[in-house]
């Protein structure tokens, strides 16, 4: 069977972790789902769902030879990748692609933060591995939550996902790359006010998975925890190559062509705009930061 893929199409327009144990997935969606959104802190949330769940040994209430299946986890948020002018970003189920620890997010192009994370399916209680479900599962929703570094809220929002992951196999963990948004417009302009060409906004998202098993059963994440730095022209690059002395700097007047490289070479860019890489000054005139100082700079 086939490992799945996400193909993102359109280049242009397009920490610390705390995490709940994952013993947690035994408990009914909707039951995690209230205790995450109504405990008044996700530490207090991991001290109700530890009183009712475990006991002292750390064990679940359910027997541990019961088959039930298997959990959705975020294993990471991937890297951007740089591609050539007309070709298309490719993720796969493969778990040793790079990841990253933060994210960018450069306001000058874009108003949301979407990755894509790599989302695994394992084992929910460990056990002969021939008596474990296949149970792959279809994933429809995510439910994010934006806090500043102190912990105060800023937005809270679910988005629904199309994605699926198959379940794991002979004990080893399904993957399947799913792009979510992590910071929406709504988060993007509770910050935009902090966010300027000298400072940055330091925000943190909060997510969790959920889906459908084949058989039917709710399966969620764990909350998985990502810092996200927000800026204001950033993401620019201006190489050398770009500039013309005769200006102020950064300019991008010595460029020749829009995304032309030396020898007018085709320059990669990331596979969105804004996010995560920088983009090359030349690869984004249509953006008024990219221009940098302009003739008109230089005075009489």
């Amino acid at each position: 069977m086939s490992n799945p893929e996400l193909l993102l199409e359109d280049p242009v327009d397009e920490q610390e972790s705390v995490l709940i144990s994952r013993r947690t997935k035994a408990i009914p969606g909707l039951v995690y789902h209230w205790l995450m959104r109504t405990a008044r802190t996700r530490r207090a949330a991991w001290t109700v769902v530890g009183a009712v769940f475990f006991g002292c040994s750390g064990r679940t209430a359910l027997d541990a030879s019961t088959n039930i299946g298997s959990a959705l986890f975020v294993q990471g948020v991937l890297a951007s990748q740089l591609i050539a002018p007309g070709q298309m970003c490719v993720y796969t189920a493969d778990p040793t692609q790079p990841m990253l620890s933060s994210g960018v997010l450069d306001v000058a192009f874009r108003d949301e933060y979407t990755p894509t994370l790599l989302v695994g399916n394992q084992p929910l209680v460990a056990g002969d591995a021939s008596e474990q479900p296949d149970d792959a599962a279809e994933l429809q929703g995510a439910s994010i939550q934006v806090t500043d570094a102190s912990g105060s809220d800023i937005d809270a929002f679910d988005t629904v996902v199309a994605g699926f992951v198959y379940g794991p196999s002979s004990g080893v963990p399904g993957y399947s790359p799913l792009a979510v948004t992590l910071l929406d417009s709504g988060a993007v302009a509770a910050v935009r006010d902090r966010v300027t060409r000298t400072a940055e906004a330091h925000v943190i998202a909060h997510v969790t998975v959920r889906g459908v098993t084949r058989g039917g059963a709710p399966v969620q994440s764990d909350d998985f925890v990502f810092p996200i730095d927000v800026c204001e022209g950033c993401l620019v690059a201006f190489a050398p190559g770009d500039m013309d002395p005769a200006f102020p700097e950064p300019n991008c007047l010595a460029s020749t062509a829009s995304g032309a490289g030396p020898g007018g070479a085709a320059l990669p860019m990331p596979c969105v705009r804004g996010q995560d890489a920088p983009v090359d000054c030349s690869n984004c005139q249509d953006v008024p930061v990219c221009h940098g100082a302009t003739a008109a700079d230089a005075g009489p």
